[in-house]
């Protein structure tokens, strides 16, 4: 016979998931994270990359 969890917090621990409420305690909540923007790392680059070239024809 298998074992069955008594609640819901329980199957989460032993699946290895966090509980919304935990979640939201950590102000990790899942919505926010849903909906951060995504960070082009090409672009940050570029721009750096442009800003360097900019300060070094200066000298």
């Amino acid at each position: 016979m298998k074992r069955q969890p008594h609640s819901a917090t329980i199957l989460k621990k032993w699946r290895g998931e966090e509980s919304p409420s935990v979640l939201r305690r950590r102000g990790c909540q899942i919505s926010s994270l849903a909906e951060a923007p995504q960070i082009n790392l090409s672009e940050i680059l570029a721009n750096i990359i442009t800003k360097i070239n900019k300060f070094l024809k200066g000298f």
